[in-house]
């Protein structure tokens, strides 16, 4: 019971820390793992792996465009079960595809309640949380700034879901089945 709550309570610790110090954790956690097995293979595809899953935080522009400003606003006021319902919205939403057919199973109805969750989330961040930044985008008339501002809320769903150490831990399980023999060739002069 006391281990339960132990976890309970980091867990919702490593919900509070800002995105930047996430990034910067997770930068030492791959610089640990590259000293402990002492194998810079493991650790430069550990790295990889969270470089192609992590975001680059870099500070927005000086005069960030009405889209990169709308997917801020949505970022900043999503809550994280916001976050979750978005990252579950798009595993549904991916799972539909002939690609996914055996690897994914969606139950009847499923797909139908994160559509009906996003379509409510999606109404109030554009209506009620960035109704002015939403106004200035519609007046755009440009399908692609939407898009913009979706990857913004994208990023920070799987952000969310990056803070759980099972599922940064399965994102690096890749690592130990690399060829390692294979990237001599890349790693030697």
């Amino acid at each position: 019971m006391k281990c339960e709550r132990e976890e309970r309570g980091r867990v919702r610790r490593a919900r509070r820390i800002a995105p930047h110090r996430r990034l910067r954790r997770a930068r030492a956690a791959v610089i640990m793992v590259i000293r402990q097995r002492g194998n810079i293979m493991i650790g430069f595809a550990i790295a990889l792996g969270l470089a192609a899953t992590t975001p680059v935080q870099t500070p927005p522009p000086a005069a960030a465009s009405p889209a990169q400003a709308l997917g801020q606003c949505m970022a900043m006021k999503t809550t994280g079960e916001d976050r979750i319902l978005v990252a579950r919205w798009m595993l549904v939403a991916m799972a539909s595809g002939p690609q996914m057919t055996g690897v994914v199973t969606v139950q009847p109805g499923q797909k139908e309640k994160y559509d009906r969750g996003m379509a409510t989330l999606f109404t109030r961040l554009l209506v009620t949380d960035c109704p002015d930044l939403s106004r200035a985008v519609f007046k755009l008339r440009d399908n692609a700034a939407f898009r913009v501002a979706g990857e913004s809320l994208g990023q920070v769903a799987m952000q969310e879901l990056l803070t759980n150490p099972q599922a940064s831990a399965a994102l690096g399980a890749y690592v130990k089945y690399l060829d390692l023999e294979a990237f001599k060739k890349v790693t030697t002069p």
